[in-house]
């Protein structure tokens, strides 16, 4: 049983990561698009996710294998713009990309960027969400928070719905 849980919240994560690049793919499109060029909100885009995907034991550790292909086609899918995100006064503490490993790389940010991360949590799980103006690292600090958290609480469908809200 244990497995499944594993294997489905890689397979969530997965998604929702997959779903965020897309986003922020567009983002920096847009911005290096000319007028005629412009992509607007509802681009459509089809991915699919094929291959096999399972774990085995070995030695006490759990092995994933994965040999998926993400397939970029034409067919359509529509990215609607999500338009309740509160825009700050003062705007987002800039922070610049990395890829974010764990929950650990907060330690990287400065005081300023850790005092808005723990405002921009604070609002996530109340239901307030911010245009992070494109800078992702908050949302993948507050990915990795939210899975453990899971280990915790371990409410499968309350970190389901934290995730579908965080990759929107």
């Amino acid at each position: 049983m244990s497995k499944i849980i594993i294997v489905l919240i890689v397979i969530y994560i997965l998604y929702f990561v997959i779903k965020l690049t897309i986003k922020v793919f567009i983002k920096i499109y847009k911005s290096f698009s000319n007028d005629k060029n412009k992509i607007t909100s509802d681009m459509k885009i089809n991915i699919n996710i094929k291959g096999n995907f399972n774990s085995t034991k070995k030695n006490d550790k759990i092995v994933i294998n994965d040999d998926s292909i993400i397939d970029i086609t034409d067919q359509s899918y529509n990215i609607s713009s999500s338009n309740n995100l509160k825009k700050l006064n003062n705007g987002v503490p800039y922070w610049a990309h990395h890829y974010v490993f764990s929950y650990s790389d907060i330690n990287s940010a400065s005081t300023e960027q850790k005092k808005f991360y723990t405002i921009f949590k604070t609002n996530f799980l109340i239901g307030e969400y911010f245009d992070l103006e494109g800078n992702t690292n908050y949302a993948f600090i507050l990915l990795f928070d939210l899975l453990n958290e899971y280990e915790i609480h371990k409410d499968i469908s309350e970190l389901e719905n934290q995730l579908k809200i965080l990759g929107q």
